[in-house]
């Protein structure tokens, strides 16, 4: 597989999505540390209040392994610029609650990844889960909700969907386990949380009640034994699933490549194509979805799928991913790399931040 196919796979594998704004959500009373759009496309950025907390583009140590990155505090208007941790993970998750952020952190010099928190001012670091396999984490109020892989005495890989108490310190349940599927997205609404979980010829869309266990399958994609293909990002936004199919139909022509953006009823009912047109990396915010297009530019539209546009174009050398929304600025990667040897040579790889229609842009 190509280094432009692995970039695609990581970035548009994991999912999750709350509403246009993070601190409440479908259920007032209750508090999310991001929106289920930033978590899917790596957790780059949150907001909470008056602050943004964003990962940074330089990294503050590098290793054979994995990068050191810092994580910053500033205001809505992006200025009085504060350190919060310098150990954060290529893709950090961030959740915000309260006085506390959430992460995924770097250590044991860049050989492990565990989850941390710390106050919102820098102080009080604590690790709460040591060896934790890099997946997307997502906070509500006093949980903390994180994917676990195992490999058990018979060679499977186990992956399981547990709750953390953050009073406790302690894993309290276990929502799913599988042997057979990798869960790929996650997001959260009231009670209930929505995954894909990819297996060898299908993807299937649960809906899970965080109290009782109850599973149900809210949509099945049968993918097909000859190509690659299968549901990559996955959200929920305001009583619906938007999906996105990637479909690799040949290893060794990227242009065959198709990514479709779909939406079904939470309840399963109502499964349509929204657009046909290249469409990955997307997140939902007051009722637009943004979007990388086939050229790897920042784009939006409506969420039926119409009035598309390019927000940030991206020149032949260049490709932009993980878009996430903060405080009504937008932050995404760019990745420059070598024009002859496209991404097997990269040049750089940054956070920006934005303006929603692409007024402005400030390296992170």
């Amino acid at each position: 597989m190509s280094k432009l196919k692995k970039v695609l796979s990581t970035i548009l594998v994991v999912g999750m999505v709350i509403t246009c704004g993070f601190a409440k959500s479908v259920d007032a009373a209750s508090v999310y540390g991001n929106s289920n759009s930033n978590i899917s496309n790596g957790g780059y950025a949150a907001s909470n209040g008056n602050y943004s907390y964003a990962r940074s583009s330089n990294a503050y140590e590098k290793t054979k392994d994995s990068n050191y990155y810092y994580i910053y505090r500033t205001y809505k208007n992006g200025s009085t610029k504060k350190q919060i941790v310098n150990n954060a993970a290529e893709e950090p998750y961030i959740n915000v609650v309260g006085k506390y952020m959430y992460y995924v952190g770097v250590y044991d010099s860049g050989n492990s990844y565990g989850i941390y928190r710390v106050k919102t001012d820098g102080t009080g670091k604590t690790r709460l889960i040591n060896n934790y396999e890099y997946s997307p984490i997502i906070v509500k109020d006093n949980y903390l909700y994180y994917i676990k892989e195992n490999i058990n005495s018979y060679s499977d890989e186990v992956m399981s969907l547990r709750s953390y108490n953050l009073s406790t310190k302690k894993t309290v349940s276990t929502l799913y386990t599988t042997t057979s599927r990798d869960i790929e997205s996650m997001s959260l609404s009231g009670d209930y949380i929505y995954i894909s979980a990819t297996g060898y010829d299908n993807s299937i869309i649960y809906k899970i009640n965080t109290k009782t266990k109850k599973r149900t399958t809210v949509y099945k994609y049968q993918s097909g034994k000859k190509e690659e293909s299968y549901i990559n990002n996955m959200v929920y936004y305001e009583g619906n699933i938007y999906y996105t199919v990637y479909n690799d139909k040949d290893l060794y022509n990227e242009n065959d490549d198709t990514c479709e953006v779909h939406k079904v009823s939470s309840t399963g009912k109502n499964n349509k194509c929204l657009s046909k047109y290249f469409t990955t990396g997307i997140n939902l915010y007051n009722n637009k979805m943004y979007y990388i297009n086939t050229s790897g530019s920042v784009c939006s539209m409506n969420l039926d799928g119409s009035s598309r546009k390019t927000i940030k174009k991206a020149s032949k050398n260049q490709w932009n991913y993980g878009i996430n929304i903060a405080n009504s600025r937008m932050y995404y990667g760019r990745i420059v790399f070598d024009q002859y040897d496209e991404f097997d040579d990269i040049l750089s790889d940054n956070i920006y931040r934005t303006t929603l229609s692409g007024g402005s842009m400030t390296k992170m």
